[in-house]
């Protein structure tokens, strides 16, 4: 169900009000700060419309000129955030888009960019979907985009979530909302508050999504999740942070929908048994091993998964890794919505091979050692 757990920003749109009423706003809504940023980023536009201008006999001249013809009583747009009392006078929405989305030229087209900008996407688990959700924004990717998680900030997150300790104690999604809302304020943040239910994929908008981020624990959602995506032809990403790698899981079922769910990681019949809520304690280790593939999972972190329940409350993830996924997810976002032939598939990124270490993955007798542990607890011995 979507909720509205975070309140949006207030905005005056310019040639829209009068002074007065932005007085009245620094009362009603207890401004704590006003920020006028309006000028500086007058300077801005003026020096991307005009970059042959720069350093020029008549820049300051031309400058001001066009500072003074912009200024106005009503020039620009009055934006209240209000989890933070800031009150920020800026330019209006397409130029801020533009100022915002300006040094991606020429890396990405006009054009391009504006069809990044209004796509819709999806992102289940707000963990790594932090991440996710701010470097989309960052990117100019995504406008509308829903967001889902049912839990809260720990101080234990504050090894990879971006936040701080004034955070601890919000919901992930209030989190999440008010950084996408910090660097797009125009932007359409719709929340899950209580995370995802089979209830919220009958929602039609949610339909409408150009991609699905799968960052969430349940083994149930994760399924019908891909159910969901492969009945509304809908692109579906999943990251794993292993150690200081990550693997990428991609299954298209726009462009290709014989994709199987988790790309046959597991079939039907773990399926069916996952839907039926009947999976056990070795069970999930058993599928947790089997969605990622053993061969991507280092030996510390497979060491590791025994341990959940007794001398470790969660899965080990690091910063780093966490940070490569918001990376690798917008690389992926960017090219499927610009309709390149990214195919389904697992992709993994061996952070140690690429700097010529050994890898984590690399077979010896500790980590048959480990595996051969795993196999014992997985049948119960």
């Amino acid at each position: 169900m979507i909720n509205a757990l975070v309140p949006k920003p207030v905005i005056y749109r310019e040639g829209t009000y009068q002074k007065a009423q932005i007085s009245r706003l620094s009362k009603d809504k207890k401004v704590v700060s006003i920020n006028d940023i309006y000028s500086q980023q007058l300077v801005e536009i003026f020096e991307i419309e005009n970059p042959n201008l720069l350093g020029s006999a008549g820049y300051s001249a031309k400058l001001i000129s066009f500072i003074e013809d912009k200024n106005t009583a009503t020039s620009g747009d009055w934006i209240f955030l209000p989890w933070s009392g800031i009150l920020v006078h800026a330019v209006n929405e397409a130029d801020y888009f533009a100022l915002r989305t300006n040094r991606n030229k020429n890396l990405i087209s006009r054009r391009e960019q504006r069809k990044l900008y209004h796509s819709k996407v999806l992102v289940a688990g707000m963990s790594v979907g932090n991440i996710i959700a701010s470097t989309l924004a960052y990117a100019g990717i995504a406008q509308e985009i829903y967001i889902a998680d049912y839990d809260v900030v720990t101080t234990a997150n504050l090894n990879r979530l971006r936040g701080g300790i004034a955070d601890i104690g919000k919901p992930k999604t209030s989190l999440a909302a008010q950084q996408v809302y910090d660097i797009n304020p125009y932007a359409r943040v719709h929340i899950f508050g209580a995370g995802l239910t089979l209830g919220d994929l009958q929602n039609k908008d949610l339909a409408k999504v150009d991609i699905i981020f799968d960052e969430i624990d349940d083994f149930a959602m994760k399924v019908q999740l891909r159910q969901f995506a492969k009945q509304n032809s809908i692109p579906l990403i999943m990251l794993t942070s292993l150690d200081d790698n990550v693997l990428v899981d991609i299954e298209r079922y726009d462009t290709q929908p014989t994709t199987k769910p988790f790309n046959g990681a597991i079939g039907k019949l773990a399926i069916e048994t996952i839907l039926a809520g009947t999976i056990s304690a070795q069970d999930k280790i058993k599928y947790a091993i089997e969605l990622v593939g053993q061969q991507y999972i280092p030996t510390q972190a497979l060491a590791s998964l025994p341990e959940i329940g007794k001398t470790l409350v969660g899965r080990p993830q690091l910063a780093n890794a966490i940070m490569l996924d918001g990376s690798l997810a917008t690389v992926c976002a960017k090219e499927i919505l610009l309709g390149s032939n990214l195919k389904s598939g697992k992709y993994y990124v061996d952070m140690q091979a690429l700097l010529g270490l050994q890898s984590a993955t690399s077979s010896n007798k500790t980590r048959q050692g480990i595996l051969n542990k795993i196999k014992e607890k997985i049948n119960g011995k």
